[in-house]
């Protein structure tokens, strides 16, 4: 099979926004019911949205926000399937300071073993995609349904999320079903994240306190911040300090992040959340995690199988939340009967 490539970029349309590329794992989201969610009236004008607990964390949270309907323009990368391939495309998002490189020497092998297209996408506020300052899971739900009608012109497709991206992908198949195929999901549950996750908001404070020398070559900056971030977080992993600092991207003269450090730290309860739904997908699915993590495990069954009736649940031996990259041959092993369906 010929393997054509090719990458489809839009251009970054917001003006004031700190902004990055984050190559290789994906980091995990944080239980954000421990940063002192508040309770607030319902309002009939603005969205009142609750995180109803249904993984152990013992309450509820209620919290109103204002939700754009704009869809925004999304970076995706196209590997091309088999001329007259029938099945749907699979379509990727990564979790929370990913993007779409993360997944791209798995999206290369599902492409050459299936025939496939596989398309994976950069999240807004993520990689080379637009800013928004809203980071709601509707808001980036309506992304990727706006992808897939408008952009890929599909019908269908096969829906794959790790983290944050599986949690947008969760709440595409439940309030989106025609445009949802089958679904995977990737070491997350639809429920809030464990308590004991990683914080987003220690990150988000860490990476602001973080000072680029423009005098520097790129390579020698993200080295420099992979130092301050160790002087901010001493017993952060070694790996993830990379992971970290090679978030950092050089525009012109200047260094900064590409991420929107900003929306992600304002819609920290969204983002470590899920939306209340009163639906169910009835689609094949399957939820995929790491036998080493916790986000998958006897509490949070009852909000898979109560949103997801008919998810199959399998775990990688030896992985932790970053499942495809700590065991990729293993991962891709246990998915390739789901993706062949």
């Amino acid at each position: 099979m010929a393997l054509r490539y090719f990458s489809k970029l839009h251009k970054h349309q917001a003006s004031v926004c700190n902004l990055l590329t984050p190559p290789g794992g994906v980091v995990c989201n944080a239980n954000f019911a421990a940063l002192a969610l508040q309770k607030c009236n319902p309002s009939p004008s603005p969205r009142v949205s609750s995180l109803s607990s249904g993984c152990g964390c013992g309450s509820s949270a209620y919290f109103v926000r204002a939700f754009s309907s704009r869809p925004v323009k999304l970076a995706y990368d196209v590997l091309e399937g088999d001329p007259g391939h029938d099945s749907s495309p699979i379509v990727i998002l990564h979790g929370l300071f990913g993007s779409k490189n993360n997944w791209s020497s798995l999206a290369k092998k599902m492409n050459l073993e299936l025939g496939r297209t596989v398309v994976a996408v950069d999240a807004r506020n993520h990689g080379e995609s637009e800013h928004n300052d809203e980071m709601s899971y509707e808001a980036m739900s309506q992304d990727i349904v706006n992808l897939i009608k408008n952009e890929l012109k599909v019908e269908k497709c096969t829906l794959i999320g790790h983290s944050m991206g599986g949690k947008t992908a969760m709440y595409t198949a439940i309030t989106q079903p025609s445009v949802v195929d089958s679904l995977l999901v990737v070491d997350i549950a639809p429920c809030p994240s464990p308590s004991s996750a990683m914080n987003i908001e220690a990150y988000m404070t860490m990476l602001m306190k973080i000072k680029f020398d423009n005098s520097l070559t790129l390579s020698q900056v993200r080295r420099n911040v992979a130092t301050q971030i160790v002087e901010h977080l001493p017993d952060m992993d070694a790996s993830l300090r990379y992971f970290m600092s090679t978030n950092v991207v050089q525009r012109g003269d200047e260094f900064a992040w590409r991420i929107n450090l900003k929306a992600i730290l304002d819609h920290r309860e969204d983002i470590g959340g899920f939306p209340e739904v009163n639906k169910t997908y009835n689609g094949i699915t399957e939820f995929v995690g790491g036998s080493k993590s916790e986000y998958i495990g006897p509490k949070t069954l009852p909000d898979i199988k109560r949103l997801f009736p008919e998810a199959i649940i399998r775990s990688i031996s030896g992985a932790g939340h970053w499942v495809h990259s700590d065991n990729p041959q293993e991962f891709l092993e246990v998915v390739r009967p789901f993706l062949h369906e």
